[in-house]
């Protein structure tokens, strides 16, 4: 059974919060207490078979009943690489992992596929400055 761990690492490609990409989202939501389906109204809607899940400072989004992505925002404590966090300015980030480049509305690194970060403000204004305030795992 998946357990939410808030300062779990984040692994690319393999998941974060505890939960691991491919788990069911029925498992999920039975062993978490408070996992709920969640939509933001001000984005457009999910088609019919992409589901968003949400608990305090993590979103998952399940696809076929199974987790395809994990966010960590807010006040996770878990770490990229052992030291990588919420908080820190995408320098910090771009140091360790290589450049970065935007993807849809978040930024990725070449060096890890599997993970995207988002910043404070927009994104196509980043700069290394910018604050993370998510990661996402995929």
């Amino acid at each position: 059974m998946p357990q939410y761990n808030s300062a779990a690492p984040i692994l690319p490609g393999t998941g974060a919060a505890g939960i691991v990409l491919g788990t069911s989202i029925a498992e999920l939501v039975a062993s978490v207490p408070g996992f709920e389906s969640w939509e933001d109204d001000s984005l457009p809607r999910l088609p019919a078979d992409i589901a968003r899940y949400r608990y305090r400072d993590v979103d998952v989004w399940g696809e076929h009943a199974q987790v395809t992505q994990v966010m960590v925002r807010a006040d996770y404590r878990g770490a990229l690489r052992d030291r990588l966090t919420l908080g820190m300015r995408l320098r910090d980030f771009e140091a360790v992992l290589g450049r970065v480049e935007l993807l849809d509305l978040s930024l990725k690194f070449e060096s890890e596929p599997g993970m995207s970060v988002e910043i404070e403000g927009r994104p196509g204004a980043f700069s290394q400055d910018s604050v993370v305030t998510a990661i996402y795992v995929f």
